[in-house]
């Protein structure tokens, strides 16, 4: 077996060692780490000299920040949200123009408002208070208004099929 390094005290990549634990199930030397954004975690002592752990996740956000820094997904904690798949879709129809509902939307000059089209946080308050429940759909009342708060409400799926421009 190989010399053993001495890992308290160590920095590696973000990691702060703190101290040594006892070993996993399968003889693996763990270690109680601090992360430079405060987090602590244990990690596995050979992640930690072959560089594969680098942070506690914070790292990897970072850089994800700065090559996307327009998208809301890191700010909000919604990206599984079922209204957050909602927002999107409303998006996606109104200024997509390779989405295949483009000419129905976007195409007729329908937009977002811009409270909506640049918070997810905020439609997402709009939509609890006015009634949303999973088994829902958005539907706007006047079918050539925008998306806003004023022209949406929800309405149950069969609803709005009947909604459509081409059954009116």
């Amino acid at each position: 077996m190989g010399l053993k390094i001495e890992m308290i005290d160590r920095q590696f990549n973000r990691w702060l060692v703190l101290e040594e634990l006892e070993r996993d199930k399968y003889s693996q030397d763990r270690y109680l780490c601090l992360c430079d954004c405060g987090t602590t975690r244990i990690v596995l002592g050979k992640r930690l000299r072959n560089g594969k752990s680098k942070s506690c996740g914070c790292y990897n956000l970072e850089v994800l920040r700065k090559s996307r820094p327009n998208t809301l997904t890191f700010k909000h904690g919604l990206n599984h949200h079922k209204l957050y798949q909602v927002w999107n879709n409303m998006k996606e129809r109104c200024y997509n123009i390779t989405h295949k509902d483009y000419k129905y939307y976007g195409g007729r000059g329908i937009t977002m408002c811009d409270e909506w089209k640049n918070d997810v946080k905020i439609f997402y308050n709009w939509a609890i208070i006015n009634g949303w429940k999973k088994d829902l759909e958005i539907d706007r009342h006047n079918n050539n208004g925008n998306y806003e708060p004023d022209n949406c409400r929800f309405i149950t799926h069969k609803e709005n099929c009947l909604n459509r421009s081409r059954t009116l």
